[in-house]
């Protein structure tokens, strides 16, 4: 049931949320590129979208979802069953504390080995995002960087992913299961009511996802930059080890930049956040209630 449902909520949530984390990619890529075709001067959001349209057309904003959709079936069953089955394990404790944080400390568990073991996806679609090169080229592109670099290179940033992530998911699992009984209790929802188990799950999931969006977003700045698509001033791509750490990027964006710096493309990343979270949280969990009253 919850294989099912984590992958019903997850493909949708990956076909809706794909362009709005291709712009927000090429948000912070322009920031941080000196490549020709990104020298230009970029005035937000709208700058991103007219230039994707206008260089790659409507396919432009899907840019990296095969590797998204290739494991998003696995990738979501691992998170929610680990998730549920640690919480569960947690509630039973004799201690108070680590009853009434269980849901915080499974969200952080479940998001820390997911993390790792999909790091290699989660790199190879932000290094398409952020690379001018299509189709064919593109993938030249990728197996020149793996044979020159070994495998190990399809986990760059995986450490800010981690310190991105697992406190998003603390934060995210702690608020959202505390919102959900305050909007069951006033919307008086009881078993088997699917509309308002919906409607809270739903508002739930939106507003943790805004929460722990904003208050991550410098890592997901670093992150990016990090796996990013990045050449030298001759146009010959830099290999991993030759470009700057996490911590080297943190400093050029604190002088060069300034704190605004590490919230460059926090709108597009909140109004992907949110509805990929409502939409996610819910529908995992009206599928996980059908499919149980079903006996499926």
């Amino acid at each position: 049931q919850r294989i099912i449902a984590s992958a019903v909520g997850g493909f949708f949530v990956v076909i809706f949320t794909t362009p709005f984390d291709v712009i927000k990619t090429r948000l912070q890529a322009h920031k941080a590129s000196k490549e020709a075709r990104l020298d230009r001067i970029v005035k937000g959001t709208s700058s991103v979208f007219s230039s994707i349209l206008k260089e790659q057309g409507i396919s432009g904003f899907w840019r990296g979802l095969s590797p998204s959709l290739a494991l998003i079936i696995p990738t979501n069953a691992l998170y929610f069953c680990q998730y549920e089955k640690v919480r569960e394990q947690l509630e039973k404790s004799q201690t108070s504390w680590v009853r009434s944080s269980s849901a915080a400390m499974s969200g952080a568990f479940a998001r820390a080995t997911t993390s790792i073991l999909v790091a290699p996806v989660d790199f190879l679609r932000t290094y398409w995002q952020s690379s001018a090169s299509q189709g064919n080229k593109l993938l030249t592109q990728t197996s020149g960087l793996i044979k020159r670099e070994g495998f190990s290179v399809l986990w760059t940033g995986v450490v800010p992913s981690l310190l991105r992530d697992v406190p998003f998911s603390a934060l995210y699992w702690f608020l959202y299961e505390f919102l959900k009984k305050e909007f069951n209790r006033k919307l008086g929802h009881k078993p088997g009511d699917h509309q308002k188990l919906l409607l809270s799950s739903f508002f739930s999931g939106a507003i943790a996802g805004v929460i722990g969006t904003g208050l991550t977003m410098p890592l997901d700045v670093i992150k990016t930059r990090r796996q990013m698509h990045h050449k030298d001033e001759s146009g010959k791509e830099l290999l991993i080890r030759d470009r700057h750490t996490s911590r080297e990027i943190f400093r050029t964006i604190l002088r060069e930049e300034g704190v605004k710096g590490f919230f460059v493309g926090v709108g597009v990343r909140a109004a992907r956040v949110a509805p990929a979270c409502a939409i996610m949280i819910s529908s995992y969990e009206w599928m996980k209630t059908f499919l149980n009253n079903t006996g499926l």
